[in-house]
């Protein structure tokens, strides 16, 4: 019976919801096996005892399997018994949430934003401990209160926890502050000095390098030192040797890892020589900056340390909460721990001395934030609610990612389970993901830091070719949403993991369910998130895939609207979101983007607008509107569209956007458009004739678009030079149906066609790929060409092309070479051969001998059997400049792979070569 309430509480706690924890009470587990609630309950507190279950003494009491709670959360959980549900959330958070570690033993990983804001800033400084001979010098950089001291000791302890610092090594510390008006005495804390070095050395003394000789060094306010002092650490950054000051006869050494900080730009305020040398600076963002989970899990811990401090319980209301959450501190977390030291004294002074208990409440609160206390704050219901810090701990502003994952799966689940209408689901999935993708959004004030810019540069141009592709055109800010949330899954990837595996059944069917459903948005997805794993080096599961399937769907306008582009452009910090987001809304459709001009940042809005545009592609029609008129700027950056009609429409308004959106969707022609707006509207407007038609080749196969692709990567890559031809894949059943009628001929000039079938376009000329590769019919390509290549070129092209292909059939042969190696050796040979004899072999001829001799190389170093030669005398007495040319051509060959071309081989090249001639 024992086994039965194992494997039952086992299986509830795998598939644990916190919210619905009845499954693991003692009631439920008697009524399911059918026996009296006493000897269920016998049975559960002996297996506690045993260690297989943990007890949570709550009202009800809950019961949980220790074994799988351990493995799915990866921790050891410290205790069997606890208190309440807060109290086992927080044990289990407390392996990845610094919220419950005492400061004095926290390390790099520790830290709050480990794995969000500060991630890559903690990747610069391990790298710089840990790099081979001696580490590297670093520079942190940020304003007052955001840690700068904190992270140059723990790269310190850093150091010595991986062995690259001895356990006693000195960690010294200067504040160049202190004497930034006396830079003698600077000099000598820093080099030391002699007696009589200056009025008052009355003895010799070391400096601070000398003092941390073996360990580090930090210099804290690094802009305060002077010029002059900045120049005395070149010589010794640079080969580890330095003067005492009064001493220039005796040089001193020293090994000391270098760690400046400065609240300064370090470009203005240091000498650039001595940036030179410091190859990472770390730049540490200021608390607002920073993600509002981050502040929240901060606030969460300092008060946790109030709490460790005082003895007390501390709660604080709503209210409370929301004004630290919202307040900006000058001071970044310097000022918010005063802070919050401030709040829990003044709490204390009020009642907290005669009780375990401090409540902060709004009077509580440092002076200055009540002063900062509109009277326009408006009174919420939920205000006066009190949380305490264990709640707060575990509330809702944990990993809001990984609990959005959660909900997802969740509802999923259960509208399976209720076997819903995929309509009803796909509604509430998608609402889901649009409500957590505008909560990233809301962060968009957030930090950067460059790889997360990585990321979502790298995110943004694969999903925008891919879903091109899959004639999609998503949202561009529910995309770059999505991008902001891939990072967060890099940062956190062991915790996806973990619900990815807990929940692997209902993952699975999920996405076959989207993959069924939503074919062209899933398969979408799959090969954004491929390309993304191979190009990043991300792992990534099938959760990933889902959810950006859900984001290309939300809002995801048809390819026939991706012909007319639509962009608000406002002076404001969200005026043209804000147009276009109610546009969109009204229209039912996602017709408009938007680019917000910030105060002063004009050049930047313009430089979004080409990178906004760079990354959208397939439009042929492009409409701006404007709140002034910025038509002279904007024609002048939008040179390059010139296959774009582009209208610019000054005086925007949402009533005017929505006019212009309806005609939009209706494929009005846009002279017509102009007029009807310019009729309803009277818009200030200008039309920029700004198109032309650009010469292409299209390539075709009739196996598919896949293979037409990599026709024209050969064809590209064969080109001796980049030309204004420009070489598009199309599908070959869309040429054969519409001829001239196809959508490509709208936009460009097509001059011919290559492929593996004509499609029979009329009045298009068709170059067989059979033909081209072996020269049959290069007279057809020459004349075709010729507009674009010179003669030289043409001939450079037709060796390339042959080249490609004899590589292509050399790789079916070859098993243990390396086949480019061996054709590049081959063409060299087969080229000076025709030098040596004075001929120009036909392609045909070339593209044999290419094939042959490779493979003789192979079947040369395995010793295979080769061509014999039972008259070789007869041959060379008629032939022998012949072998000698050919001995001449093939050295380099027969010198690399230490082999010797026979005469029955160079008798068949002879056959073969006469055979062109004939």
């Amino acid at each position: 019976m024992k086994e039965r309430i194992i494997e039952m509480i086992k299986q509830a706690t795998k598939s644990l919801d916190w919210n619905k924890m009845d499954e693991v009470t003692a009631l439920s587990i008697s009524t399911s096996l059918g026996l009296s609630r006493n000897v269920v309950s016998q049975y559960l507190n002996e297996l506690v005892k045993d260690g297989v279950l943990i007890k949570i003494k709550s009202r009800p009491v809950y019961f949980l399997h220790q074994a799988q709670m351990e493995e799915d959360w990866g921790v050891q959980l410290p205790n069997r018994s606890f208190k309440s549900v807060a109290d086992i959330r927080n044990s289990l958070q407390s392996s990845t949430d610094v919220s419950t570690v005492s400061t004095k033993e926290i390390g790099f990983d520790d830290l709050i934003g480990a794995n969000g804001s500060l991630s890559y800033c903690l990747e610069q400084c391990k790298s710089a401990v840990v790099y081979p001979g001696g580490g590297l010098p670093l520079l942190l950089y940020g304003p007052t209160g955001t840690g700068k001291s904190m992270f140059a000791r723990m790269m310190y302890q850093y150091g010595i926890a991986k062995g690259t610092l001895s356990a006693d090594a000195p960690f010294v510390t200067l504040n160049c502050s202190e004497h930034a008006n006396n830079p003698e005495l600077v000099t000598a804390n820093l080099f030391g000095h002699v007696k009589g070095a200056y009025t008052g050395a009355v003895k010799d003394s070391q400096g601070l390098i000398a003092a941390a000789n073996g360990g580090m060094l930090f210099l804290d306010e690094i802009h305060c030192l002077r010029a002059e002092c900045q120049e005395k650490l070149f010589l010794f950054m640079d080969q580890g040797i330095y003067h005492p000051l009064g001493d220039n006869d005796h040089w001193q050494t020293s090994s000391v890892r270098l760690v400046f900080a400065t609240t300064e730009s370090p470009e203005e305020v240091l000498l650039r020589t001595l940036l030179r040398r410091i190859p990472i600076v770390v730049h540490l963002p200021a608390l607002n900056e920073r993600p509002r989970a981050e502040k929240h899990k901060l606030i969460c811990f300092l008060f946790r340390e109030e709490m460790e401090h005082t003895g007390h319980r501390i709660s604080i209301s709503n209210a409370v909460y929301s004004q630290l959450m919202e307040y900006v501190f000058k001071g970044n977390i310097g000022d918010l721990k005063n802070c919050i030291k401030a709040c829990c004294a003044n709490a204390f002074l009020t009642g907290g001395r005669d009780s375990e208990r401090l409540d902060i409440t709004m009077p509580n609160l440092p002076g200055y934030i009540m002063h900062s206390i509109s009277s326009d704050n408006q009174y919420k219901e939920d205000d006066n609610k009190v949380y305490s810090i264990d709640e707060l701990t575990t509330g809702a502003e944990g990993n809001r990612t990984l609990s959005f994952c959660r909900k997802l799966v969740h509802l999923y689940s259960q509208s399976m389970q209720k076997s819903e209408p995929f309509d009803e689901m796909l509604h509430m999935l998608l609402g889901t993901a649009i409500e957590h993708m505008d909560i990233i959004a809301s962060d968009g004030h957030t930090a950067r830091n460059p790889k997360q810019h990585l990321f979502t540069a790298t995110f943004e141009g694969i999903a925008w070719t891919v879903t091109g592709k899959y004639m999609l055109a998503p949202r561009s800010d529910m995309m770059t949403s999505f991008a902001i949330y891939l990072y967060d899954l890099y940062c956190n990837c062991t915790a996806y993991k973990r619900l990815e595996n807990r929940e692997e059944g209902n993952v699975t069917m999920f996405a076959h369910t989207l993959a069924t459903k939503l074919p062209k948005e899933y398969n979408a997805a799959r090969e954004i998130i491929e390309l993304l794993q191979n190009q990043l080096n991300l792992e990534t599961g099938m959760l990933t895939v889902i959810v950006l399937a859900l984001v290309i769907r939300s809002g995801s306008r048809e390819a026939k609207l991706s012909r007319s582009i639509g962009i608000i452009i406002c002076h404001g910090r969200s005026t043209a979101s804000s147009m276009a987001a109610a546009a969109n809304n009204i229209l039912g459709n996602y017709v408009f983007d938007a680019v917000d001009i910030h105060p002063g940042a004009a050049e930047e809005a313009l430089t979004q607008l080409k990178e906004k545009l760079r990354v959208i592609q397939g439009f042929e029609r492009l409409l701006l509107l404007v709140d002034i008129d910025l038509s002279e700027d904007i024609i002048r950056d939008l040179t390059c569209l010139n296959q774009v009609e582009i209208a610019i429409i000054n005086n925007v308004s949402t009533s005017l956007a929505l006019g212009i959106g309806e005609r939009l969707m209706q494929e009005q022609n846009l002279d017509t458009l102009l007029r009807n707006i310019c009729d309803d509207y009277k818009p200030i407007w200008k039309m920029v004739n700004n198109r032309c038609k650009q010469d292409v080749v299209l390539t075709v196969c009739a196996t598919g678009i896949g293979a037409a692709f990599k026709i024209g990567e050969l064809f590209t890559d064969s080109l001796p030079e980049k030309l204004t031809l420009k070489v598009i894949p199309c599908d070959y059943e869309i040429l054969r149906v519409d001829g001239r009628n196809a959508p490509v001929f709208a936009k460009y000039n097509v001059q011919f066609i290559i492929g593996t079938l004509d499609p029979q376009v009329e009045e298009v000329p068709f170059i067989s790929l059979d033909d081209l590769s072996t020269s049959y019919d290069t007279g057809a390509a020459i004349k075709l060409l010729s507009p674009y290549l010179n003669h030289d070129g043409m001939r450079q092209f037709e060796q390339n092309i042959l080249k490609s292909f004899s590589l292509q059939n050399l790789c079916r042969y070859l098993t243990i070479l390396n086949p480019d190696r061996v054709l590049g050796f081959v063409d060299e040979a087969v080229e000076c051969l025709q030098e040596e004899l004075g001929i120009h072999l036909q392609g045909s001829t070339m593209a044999g001998l290419y094939l042959h001799i490779g493979c003789l190389v192979e079947r040369l170093i395995m010793q295979d059997d080769t061509l014999e030669l039972s008259d070789s005398d007869r041959f060379l007495d008629t032939n022998r400049d012949f072998a000698r040319c050919v001995k001449n051509s093939f050295l380099e060959l027969e010198k690399y792979y230490s082999v010797e071309i026979p005469l029955g081989e160079i008798k068949y090249i002879y056959d073969y070569i006469y055979a062109d001639s004939r």
